[in-house]
């Protein structure tokens, strides 16, 4: 129920929490979106820019599990959202959110599928491994909370200790010249830092000295400089190694919570080991294969295995991973390791795929981790393509559900949803799901 304060001020207990991570409060019979409140809090909110939507001026009644950020920035920064509350209430509300999403838009009741219990990790402050940051002045910062501009910061608690400072000490030891940088994104891996760097201005030979002179002083591995109409430079060591063969470069995507990641590859290797023991010489097509996050591990599993990225980047390190792995395999002469020959294609997803139906090939498997926007086309190809299974990787609750109902329409069933929580002190929840196509007679292999 709302009470009036005066004209624009109000009184309101907040109902459910928005996809969006916000918390919902009626106003007149229509929906409120408020930022950093949660259900069953009482607050006090004003009108805020923006169609329905109100800023939080004070919590009257808080949940049992609201508590005082571990950040100072918190109150401005829009980097960590759910940061208020504990973990494990974090954690229930994303699930919440992903079943009802499921449920709502995709047309999935929990019980037609097996639901595994959250994977996550002790280490809830500290995991997160990459950052992109904007300038603000003559320091950097992320998206403020309740508008489009960055709230300045020198050092955040969630990135890993390697990166932790560096906002800060960045700027420091570039000067100046920070005016001409328009984004910085922060990269560690086994313990080495790289920074890429996006100028607004043309690459100058001053750019690549400071840049010398900043890794020296800040004890970095590399520092990427892009400069205006794309010119590149790269000074010192950028491409650094994630976990097994898989590299990592600040202008490619790279999971940001490295031990969850780790989780997530074990996870879908346990599953896929189920699809491999009834087809022993099965094929696999990966989409949106970035990196070869997922790609290197997959490999020893199955006969045939197609990588499908539009970035070029991420391909040639995906490309050079393999390599590596090959001739690792190659020394180990007395090795058992089942090997697979692989294929990686540069290009549009919608557009590679259309290719191969054109051709008429047909793959066991799908496995696919596309954007947030998902991947509209995904039951329509996995039909056409003759797939089996499709084991879909989401950091987007709502494109999953909307994919998912696309996969049921298609004739595919979900068998199991497992929730990883990438990202602890905020709304986001990464996600794995399995598909099976509906063949009579015939059990579900996971």
């Amino acid at each position: 129920m709302d009470t009036l304060v005066d004209s624009t001020e109000w009184v309101c207990e907040v109902l459910r929490l928005a996809q969006s991570g916000e918390g919902i409060a009626l106003l007149d019979g229509r929906a409120l979106f408020i930022p950093g409140v949660f259900p069953k809090e009482r607050v006090l909110v004003s009108k805020a820019d923006g169609f329905q939507r109100a800023r939080l001026l004070k919590v009257i009644e808080p949940s049992q599990a609201r508590r005082m950020p571990p950040c100072p920035y918190f109150e401005h920064c829009g980097g960590c959202d759910w940061m208020a509350i504990s973990e494990k209430q974090q954690r229930e509300f994303k699930q919440s959110l992903m079943l009802s999403n499921l449920e709502r838009m995709g047309g999935i009741p929990e019980n037609s599928y097996e639901l595994h219990p959250m994977v996550f990790d002790s280490c809830v402050l500290g995991y997160r491994r990459r950052a992109r940051l904007g300038r603000v002045g003559k320091r950097l910062g992320f998206h403020m909370r309740s508008a489009a501009a960055c709230t300045a910061i020198d050092t955040c608690p969630v990135l890993v200790p390697a990166l932790q400072n560096l906002p800060g000490a960045f700027c420091e030891a570039w000067g100046e010249g920070v005016e001409e940088v328009e984004e910085v994104e922060l990269l560690e891996g086994q313990g080495e830092v790289a920074i890429g760097l996006k100028l607004h201005s043309k690459l100058q030979d001053k750019h690549v000295k400071l840049a010398r002179q900043t890794r020296k002083r800040l004890g970095i591995a590399g520092i990427l400089l892009q400069g205006r109409c794309k010119t590149i430079r790269e000074e010192g060591k950028v491409c650094l190694r994630d976990w097994g063969f898989a590299r990592m470069h600040p202008g490619v995507f790279a999971q940001a919570n490295g031990p969850m990641n780790v989780q997530l590859m074990r996870t879908l290797i346990a599953w896929l080991k189920a699809l491999v023991a009834d087809l022993p010489n099965a094929s696999v097509l990966e989409l949106f294969s970035g990196n070869g996050n997922f790609t290197w591990v997959m490999a020893r599993l199955v006969r045939e295995l197609w990588a499908i990225e539009s970035n070029g980047l991420a391909v040639r390190l995906a490309q050079k991973m393999w390599l590596e792995r090959a001739r690792m395999l190659h020394s180990l002469a007395s090795s058992n390791q089942r090997d697979s020959s692989a294929r990686f294609i540069v290009g549009d997803v919608a557009q590679v795929v259309q290719g191969l139906l054109k051709e008429a090939r047909r793959f066991d498997c799908i496995v696919l981790d596309p954007p947030r926007q998902g991947a509209p086309g995904i039951g329509r190809w996995s039909k056409q393509l003759g797939v089996r299974f499709v084991f879909y990787i989401s950091c987007n609750p709502s494109s999953l559900a909307r994919d998912a109902a696309e996969l049921q329409r298609e004739g595919f069933s979900p068998i199991r949803l497992q929730l990883f929580d990438f990202f602890p002190q905020t709304h986001h929840v990464e996600s794995l799901m399995a598909f099976q196509f509906n063949v009579p007679g015939k059990e579900a292999a996971c």
